[in-house]
């Protein structure tokens, strides 16, 4: 999967699965991704999944001179092809039950760092990391 995205090995790919739905947060992953790149430009962020607010997802990301280090996956069936690009996983939702994606994730040995609003319920063995809601990355 690297080699179908042109990802280099050395290159680290923080990843999200789920719908582009304002719960899920894209705005605030973009956000947290562009001081990510201000300090490692060799970093990418996959976005699988798809939904009402990918017109805006794609807005902010070419407002904030992102495109070439966002990839834009849309909806997949085989999610775990793509977890397994991914070098860790982020979930900063606003609000949210328990997301059968970070179970996914989980299980296919990607770390996780999610919001504090999601049931740590989730946390299968201590893969999941869980803080403070807006604080995502930010210190």
């Amino acid at each position: 999967m690297r080699e179908k995205y042109r990802i280099d090995e050395t290159i680290l790919v923080i990843g999200h699965v789920g719908k582009f739905v304002e719960q899920k947060n894209h705005m605030f992953l973009i956000d947290i991704f562009k001081k990510i790149v201000q300090k490692n430009s060799r970093v990418k962020l996959m976005l699988v999944g798809d939904g009402m607010m990918r017109n805006k997802i794609e807005e902010k990301i070419n407002t904030e001179g992102l495109e070439s280090q966002v990839i834009l996956c849309g909806m997949q069936d085989n999610i775990s092809r793509f977890l397994s690009v991914m070098d860790i996983i982020v979930f900063p939702s606003l609000w949210e039950g328990l997301p059968l994606s970070l179970l996914e994730s989980q299980a296919n040995g990607v770390p996780c760092v999610a919001s504090d609003v999601i049931t740590s319920e989730v946390n299968m063995g201590g893969a999941a990391d869980f803080i403070i809601k807006g604080c995502l990355f930010m210190g």
